[in-house]
């Protein structure tokens, strides 16, 4: 279960994280 969690946790920081830096470099 805490494995689940950290995934979705980490791949929405890192969907966020990723969308941040791209539209502010373009």
């Amino acid at each position: 279960m805490t494995s689940l969690f950290y995934l979705i946790h980490i791949n929405f920081v890192n969907n966020f994280i990723f969308l941040q830096p791209s539209s502010t470099a373009s």
